[in-house]
């Protein structure tokens, strides 16, 4: 129906659908499907019934193919790839800082045991 009238929902909008579906027939989100296994299961039908015509089928599966290429392609939230490199760069350099500092504290430890050790002996 949306697709015939024109409409290209995106997958979030595909989500509300499910989730206003799912709360009108209390159904457990765990017992849902993932928009795109829907999408999935719509093109397979698509395919398979044979009330909609081959032209039908023409116009409606390239549609279904543009909503999962979308979800391939766009990081999902519209996070960039860039945004995504830069933010695993800093969780890298906070990582090599907080090893650093371990490091540092565990030679500091082992300086005073060693200095406490040659003290006592």
């Amino acid at each position: 129906f949306i697709i015939q009238h024109g409409l290209n929902p995106s997958l979030v909008e595909i989500q509300r659908m499910i989730n206003s579906k799912a709360r009108e027939y209390s159904l457990s989100p765990n017992k849902i499907a993932r928009p795109e296994e829907i999408i999935e299961d719509i093109h397979t039908k698509v395919i398979e019934t044979e009330y909609i015509t081959p032209k039908q089928k023409e116009k409606i599966l390239p549609i279904l193919g543009k909503i999962l290429e979308v979800k391939k392609e766009k990081p999902l939230l519209g996070i960039s790839k860039a945004v995504i490199a830069r933010m695993r760069a800093e969780e890298q350099k906070k990582l090599l800082i907080t090893l650093s500092v371990t490091g540092l504290t565990v030679l500091a430890i082992l300086a005073i045991l060693t200095a406490f050790f040659i003290l006592t002996v």
